[in-house]
């Protein structure tokens, strides 16, 4: 740590000489740049830590959601001979015709003041190279990268790169129409013969500034601010040197800046679509400039087969539900960064559902104003979402009347969200993204004001409240579900080995829909294995072990125990702990209305159900009970209801029940059976 310390402290004093006598003294700049270099594998943790260069970033970019270390990072110059010329390796004496050292600038007109800039940060070929008011060396906007190419003809070249893109590089016209200077894609290496000439600079000391020439077009043409100050002009090219064509070199001598920005971007890709991603990098490092790479792994990082990206091209295709991790890099940079990319729906028909007030989106049939209203599974609350790829947008278009959700024409909060005829004209107000929330929800935004999302206008379970854009403030009003017309989880279905074992058994089936072991398959002895030894986990005393107790003769009754809803949360947190999973539960002394079940299911999570004779409404009644689990959903067209797929650990086939029946039955016996009692995953609606 003091190594790297006094290292700092050396490049701090360094930089100061650097700025009091930029233009004389080379040998300095070149050992500042040498020590940077050095520092920047020490300082690893340190910038991963470091929040402070977050600005560094410009804000309309999509920066990383997280970073890991390369493990392909070479922290010596041996990966740099192969894009550096092999003069440019040298160190730089005084006797080298006062040559600039390779490094990171803001360059400075001497005539305005103005530094040069990208226009707006742009990050693209063809952002105009523009004058701006000098602000600070951390706006990478107005720093560029600096590189020796060699000499020929007796001139010094170097190639000039944008810090938002070390894949560009500014250019002067390349035909005799127009003096504009902009940045255009360049060749990564910085070899002389394998940059075009009008991105080859020469730069040459003149007196106390430098001049920055290319003659591509003309022998006599310099870079030059035009004849004013006026911020985000842009720079041109002039065959006289004027004081508008002097510059000074300011040295950046911050830490070192390495990153990717996603510059074409989307958090969600329909299943079997595509999205083109598009990315930037930068570095700070001499001769690391690129080009991008992509790959893709799962949530953790590991192997996926649910989404497949180009590595150079970018473009990604969902190939099954989920989401992933879309990494970019370039060579030899010291961090792999990732973007969390959620794999979403595939084109079709689903409902709308505000999680504040589980009520419907719904177009209604008198007016264009959208509303909520209760789920009804009317095909006014229907909802067809046509992925758009190159936008990575979805269309929303009512089943019913075939008209689209169109956003307000201006950003102003409160507004009314209406559906009208398709138009492409209005098309980014047509076009709508899903952003996850941490709840597994969703905020969905319009693309013409991605601050604001579909919100609720009152707070209350209002129906017929309209349905307005607001911005995002982290409450359930904003928040939605999306849900269709069946969803089937791949609960098994277990028989309890015991005719008192129906509540250990509902745990067992309800953990197993995330961790399958051979009881998934039908496995006799691990069905009966698992069961006894969350029965022995619950229950038993210290006097014994699963594998000790004596089953057949039972001293402590345990294969005729009965189980309350406390019991069976109890014995799913065993058979989680066992699988290693991350899960909780909850037991709760109620029933879930609909719109619950159906998030539940949707969600990927079964609910157990325990009904029988319990204490209802004040009653006291016979104890007696049994559990089942709700596994899935379907509308039924005759019925004009939602059948709920129970599987019931006493009978071998799953059972189909109306939302009545789940509430209450009548036994063979004639006994009455009420569902009270639930046990569900712990989620933020259960």
């Amino acid at each position: 740590m003091k190594h790297r310390k006094f290292k700092k402290i050396i490049g701090l004093l360094l930089g100061m000489v650097m700025l009091l006598m930029p233009y004389f003294n080379t040998t300095i700049l070149a050992a500042e740049s040498i020590i940077i270099d050095d520092i920047s594998l020490e300082w690893q943790e340190d910038l991963k830590k470091d929040t402070s260069l977050e600005y560094l970033t410009p804000s309309d970019f999509r920066e990383a959601d997280g970073i890991i270390p390369n493990p392909d990072y070479l922290p010596n110059k041996e990966f740099l001979k192969d894009s550096l010329s092999n003069d440019a390796m040298l160190p730089i004496s005084t006797n080298s015709n006062g040559r600039l050292a390779d490094g990171v600038y803001v360059i400075i007109n001497a005539q305005n003041g103005k530094s040069m800039a990208s226009n707006n940060a742009g990050a693209t070929s063809g952002t105009a190279i523009v004058q701006n008011q000098y602000t600070n060396s951390n706006d990478r906007a107005q720093l560029f990268k600096v590189t020796y190419l060699g000499t020929s003809d007796g001139h010094n070249y170097y190639s000039i790169r944008p810090m938002t893109n070390n894949s560009l590089g500014v250019s002067a016209p390349n035909n005799s129409s127009s003096d504009l200077v902009s940045v255009k894609t360049m060749s990564t290496t910085e070899i002389l013969n394998n940059i075009y000439q009008y991105q080859r600079w020469i730069i040459a000391q003149e007196g106390n500034y430098y001049t920055i020439q290319n003659t591509y077009i003309d022998e006599n043409l310099y870079l030059s601010s035009p004849d004013n100050s006026i911020n985000n002009a842009q720079l041109i090219m002039e065959n006289s040197l004027w004081l508008r064509g002097m510059w000074t070199f300011e040295a950046y001598t911050g830490a070192s800046i390495d990153g990717v920005v996603m510059t074409h971007f989307t958090s969600g890709v329909a299943k079997g679509s595509y999205f083109s991603y598009s990315a930037s990098a930068y570095s700070s490092t001499i001769g690391r400039n690129g080009p991008v790479t992509f790959s893709v792994a799962d949530i953790s990082g590991n192997s996926t087969n649910i989404a497949t990206v180009g590595s150079t091209t970018g473009y990604f295709r969902g190939i099954e539900n989920g989401q992933v991790r879309l990494y970019a890099t370039y060579p030899n940079a010291p961090w792999l960064y990732y973007w969390i990319i959620d794999i979403q729906f595939e084109n079709q028909n689903v409902f709308l559902q505000n999680v504040h007030s589980m009520l419907n989106l719904q177009s209604d049939t008198t007016d264009n104003i959208v509303k909520q209203s209760s789920h009804s599974a009317g095909i006014n609350q229907m909802w067809f979402l046509e992925y758009y790829p190159s936008e990575g947008a979805y269309k929303i278009k009512n089943i019913n009347n075939n008209l689209y959700l169109t956003a307000p024409s201006s950003a102003l909060e409160g507004q009314s969200i209406t559906v009208q005829s398709y138009s492409t004209s209005i098309l980014e107000r047509q076009l709508w993204t899903f952003e996850k929330t941490v709840d597994g929800t969703y905020k969905i935004k319009a693309k013409s004001h991605i601050g604001t999302s579909l919100a609720m206008t009152a707070t209350s379970n209002e129906i017929g409240s309209y349905i307005s854009q607001n911005e995002y403030n982290g409450a359930y009003l904003h928040e939605w579900r999306v849900f269709d017309d069946e969803k089937i989880l791949n609960t098994p279905l277990i028989m309890q080995q015991t005719s008192k074992w129906c509540w250990v058994t509902c745990a067992q089936m309800m953990v197993r829909t995330f961790y399958p072991t051979a009881a998934n398959y039908g496995d006799a002895d691990t069905i009966l294995a698992e069961q006894r030894k969350a029965v022995y986990d619950v229950f038993g005393d210290a006097t014994a072990t699963y594998e000790t107790y004596d089953w057949n003769n039972d001293p402590q009754g345990l294969n005729l125990k009965t189980g309350y809803y406390t019991d069976v949360e109890s014995a799913a947190q065993y058979f989680n702990d066992l699988a290693g999973g991350n899960m909780e539960f909850n037991s709760k002394l109620y029933s879930y209305e609909e719109a619950y079940i159906q998030a539940f299911i949707y969600d990927g999570y079964p609910i157990v159900r325990l009904s029988g004779g319990f204490n209802v409404a004040g009653e006291n009644v016979d104890i007696y009970g049994h559990a089942t689990i709700i596994v899935g959903y379907r509308w039924d067209e005759t019925l004009g209801c939602y059948i709920y797929i129970v599987n019931n650990p006493a009978r071998s086939n799953p059972q189909e029940l109306t939302y009545d029946e789940l509430q209450s039955y009548e036994s063979d016996s004639g006994k009455p059976y009420y569902w009270v009692p639930s046990v569900v995953v712990d989620t933020f609606y259960g």
